[in-house]
């Protein structure tokens, strides 16, 4: 009993409510985590070579000049490490001072690096050829072979919808409802827009392959749900509502028996 006492406490540290709350955010994170893996299979075996080439052809049409290709690079900039990083960091650390808790800058900052080594472990097996260096093989090596997955595809992922997470705890309270990962609905949408957005112009420029791009959104989404849950502040820690709660002021036992 007593050797178990460091693990109880270092799991309500992480999950303060419990291994129960981290069920439904396990599940979600296994099924993206098998869906990747089952990708990552297609690829190594030459699958989806026939059809990574075709739509490469088809995205690469809109790789044009003028005001065209400034928007593309523009949104290309939205899954660079190096600037997602820093936004996120300074959004998390606004978050915590706020907060008074150490966990929003945490996690988000420590979901962002760790999802970087994790990039750098998962390119090198597979060796997926770079479509600019005309292959369209796997196995390979040296720096034109870490195709798969698509890092900037992954960092965008994680760090637009963390972003999300972070400027919806900056906002005022809403008095509506906000389920949808615990972010206001407009914020899912543009993380998810924007995400989308820095993948798609990846194959556009010639830089990654189709499957590539979702390798690295399907990384970046399991990162996101294991820090979201892992930032979660907890029930014991979440500040008591202003006013009553929602059954009715609390009735002393005497006021119960004299009726008052």
């Amino acid at each position: 009993m007593q050797s178990s006492a460091p693990v109880h406490r270092l799991v309500s540290i992480a999950l303060p409510d419990g291994w129960a709350a981290a069920r439904r955010p396990a599940l979600v994170a296994a099924a993206l985590a098998g869906s990747y893996l089952l990708l990552a299979v297609l690829v190594a075996t030459s699958v989806t070579a026939g059809l990574d080439a075709h739509l490469w052809t088809w995205f690469d049409r809109f790789d044009g000049p003028g005001a065209a290709h400034l928007v593309v690079r523009f949104i290309y900039r939205f899954g660079q490490f190096s600037l997602v990083l820093s936004v996120v960091a300074g959004a998390s650390l606004l978050t915590s001072w706020r907060q008074r808790s150490w966990r929003p800058f945490v996690v988000a900052v420590g979901a962002m690096g760790v999802l970087d080594a994790v990039m750098v472990v998962f390119k090198y097996p597979l060796g997926r050829s770079y479509p600019h260096t005309g292959l369209n093989s796997v196995f390979g090596s040296g720096p034109s072979f870490e195709a798969f997955p698509s890092g900037h595809a992954a960092h965008a992922t994680i760090g637009m919808l963390l972003l999300g997470v972070l400027i919806t705890r900056l906002l005022p309270p809403d008095t509506g409802r906000r389920d949808w990962w615990g972010m206001r609905p407009w914020t899912v949408v543009l993380a998810g827009l924007l995400a989308f957005g820095a993948g798609i112009v990846n194959i556009v420029q010639g830089y990654h392959w189709a499957t590539d791009v979702l390798g690295g959104w399907l990384v970046g989404l399991t990162m996101f749900v294991v820090a979201h849950t892992l930032m979660r502040p907890g029930a014991s820690a979440r500040p008591p509502a202003d006013g009553p709660p929602a059954d009715g002021p609390t009735v002393a036992p005497a006021d119960r028996l004299t009726g008052r």
